[in-house]
């Protein structure tokens, strides 16, 4: 079956290819000084692609930005449909590939090799950059198939822009720079190392230390929030029904064929949220270029931060669903804005509470109780604990059977932190001794690891780490006889 939606699949990356494309192109035309811009410029835009990633308030302000200027300055209208309809010209290149797999692994050979030196100069040298594309196998498999095109093709400059996106992915390093070069093989060869260490000098001498070492704390988190921004860029965004405008005229720009070789599954396409997300990046590099360089500069040196996530949810409280809302809030939740996630799970509560599936919402009680625990919030947490999970706290033993999934386990865990901070220390005895006494009488693997690892969290509250660590050592090694994927059970002991 013919799949049409692959050809709109990606244009994050095709944007960010047809931009050095453009430097390599310009590279011998340019003075020193009209490279040493470039240079800022480009250094400037990789900066703005990180903070859009670790800065969800950042992401959230330009959106509004972008949104403001679209409806109420003609021009820039005019100027972001132009850079649209010229984009579409990058995507029909794309598309008008016929592209094999055949010479796939040679590629992949090559790129592991150059990849493992620069990884160890990566390792002797602290000066370097993130990038923000993403790394996805079937992307890496496309755009290697990509690469064998146009070299056969000839498209050299198209090529080397190529590679260093793939090389962006592979290593998580922005290698940009590599664009600064000559097409001509009888040129001397390019110092790369001299345009990096000027990114670096230009970076260190605008943005303030403080955003500089947020970026480096921060890019090896982003999987923490890539969840929670793909919810921004597809509920409540001010730009969504302005970007469905620009995305038809994508469309309507394209022609796509119907090329025999390309089938469903040989290159499968992102889901259209991610491409809607995607086109959105695009808009927002296209007002970003539009900025003067200290307008950038001012942009990037200010800390947007949570509070824009608080308001976001906040305005968008009932157009989002469960796993939406719990996503967002999940994120003020790690970063300890326990009042402001009380207040909106109340809401959210009081709003949703009879649209909300069973299970989902039991999710949602218990992260409540959460809040409350950390709140030391004690009085509430019994009151909601006996309103949302009589089940185990009413009765004993608990009924760990009541709820699907482990989540007994999960509502058990919570009720005997509450016990220990309320000093109900034979009541917390009580659970464990019951937790001991029935874990060598259970036959299934999977619910005596629940039980080993639960009691290793109760040994955890009381101090005694050394029983503690018995109990998950037992736990992991009866994940190892079990037939489920060790990494995967691994995976989750480390959630407790």
């Amino acid at each position: 079956m013919f799949d049409s939606q692959f050809f709109m699949s990606y244009l994050l990356d095709k944007w960010i290819i047809s931009k050095r494309r453009q430097i390599i192109q310009s590279y011998e035309k340019n003075s020193e000084e009209q490279l040493e811009e470039l240079i800022k410029e480009n250094a400037l835009q990789t900066l703005f692609l990180l903070k859009r990633e670790i800065d969800p308030g950042f992401r959230i302000i330009i959106y509004k930005k972008i949104s403001e200027k679209l409806t109420g300055d003609e021009l820039f209208f005019k100027f972001t449909r132009k850079n649209i309809l010229s984009f579409a010209k990058t995507v029909q290149f794309f598309n008008n590939m016929t592209l094999e797999n055949s010479k796939r692994e040679l590629w992949r050979k090559k790129f592991e090799i150059g990849i493992e030196i620069l990884n160890n100069l990566f390792i002797w040298n602290p000066l370097k950059i993130a990038t923000a594309i993403e790394n996805h196998p079937d992307k890496v498999n496309y755009f290697l198939d990509v690469l064998e095109n146009l070299q056969t093709n000839g498209n050299y400059d198209y090529l080397i822009a190529t590679e260093t996106v793939i090389k962006d992915i592979l290593t998580g390093i922005d290698q940009s720079t590599e664009c600064f070069t000559s097409l001509d093989p009888f040129k001397p060869n390019v110092i790369y190392e001299k345009y990096r260490l000027l990114t670096i000098k230009y970076m260190i001498e605008e943005i303030n230390f403080e955003t500089l070492d947020h970026f480096t704390s921060q890019r090896d988190n982003l999987f923490l929030i890539q969840n929670m921004i793909l919810t921004f860029d597809l509920v409540g965004n001010p730009l969504f029904e302005q970007m469905k405008e620009f995305f038809g005229i994508i469309e309507d720009s394209v022609e796509i064929f119907n090329d025999e070789k390309i089938i469903e599954g040989r290159y499968p396409s992102q889901p259209i949220g991610i491409i809607n997300s995607e086109l959105l990046s695009v808009l927002s590099l296209i007002y970003w270029n539009s900025l003067k360089n200290k307008e950038k500069i001012k942009l990037l040196n200010q800390f947007y931060g949570l509070k824009y996530i608080f308001c976001h949810i906040k305005e968008n409280l009932e157009s989002l669903n469960v796993n939406d809302f719990h996503t967002l809030i999940k994120y003020l939740y790690i970063y300890h804005y326990y009042s402001e996630c009380k207040f909106l799970l109340e809401k959210y509560l009081n709003l949703k509470r009879n649209e909300i599936p069973r299970e989902d919402l039991q999710i949602i009680q218990l992260f409540y109780i959460y809040v409350l625990i950390d709140q030391n919030n004690l009085n509430e947490v019994y009151v909601k604990f006996k309103k949302f999970f009589p089940k185990i706290t009413d009765i004993f033993p608990p009924d760990l059977d009541y709820y699907k999934k482990n989540f007994s386990y999960d509502v058990l865990s919570k009720w005997c932190e509450y016990l220990y901070k309320n000093s109900k220390i034979n009541s917390l005895e009580n659970i464990r001794d019951y937790l001991e006494s029935q874990t060598e009488k259970i036959e299934i693997i999977e619910s005596k690891r629940n039980h080993l690892v639960l009691l290793s969290r109760i040994e955890r509250l009381k101090r005694n780490f050394i029983a503690e660590r018995d109990y998950l050592n037992e736990a992991m090694t009866r994940i190892w006889e079990s037939n489920e994927s060790y990494d995967i059970l691994n995976d989750r002991v480390n959630e407790y």
